[in-house]
């Protein structure tokens, strides 16, 4: 049985910071708009079951917090900061991938 997340995060605003998730087969994409801000300026930290996104630019501080809808391996997450859009690929833990049977 293979298993889908469906509206792994809902879009939300924090702070004027729209952050929208997808899914991929075996991880979950999360991206920020942050325009203006600067890659030093921003902060990534994931604690258990959930990630924090903070930081600042002249007229905006932000500091919000997210619950994961499963298990995630934050240890082999991957970050990018381009043209003011944060782009984080965190993978799905196996146990949650599932896997997918021959019916017979």
């Amino acid at each position: 049985m293979s298993v889908m997340l469906e509206n792994v995060m809902k879009p939300c605003t924090c702070a004027d910071v729209k952050i929208c998730s997808d899914q991929e087969k075996n991880a979950m994409i999360v991206s920020a708009e942050l325009p203006g801000v600067k890659k030093e300026d921003i902060r990534l930290n994931f604690k258990a079951g959930s990630f924090c996104l903070s930081g600042e630019r002249d007229d905006l501080r932000f500091d919000c917090c997210y619950e994961m809808p499963c298990d995630v391996d934050y240890k082999k997450s991957d970050a990018k900061f381009e043209n003011g859009l944060l782009t984080i690929r965190v993978p799905i833990a196996e146990e949650f991938r599932g896997e997918t049977i021959e019916i017979h």
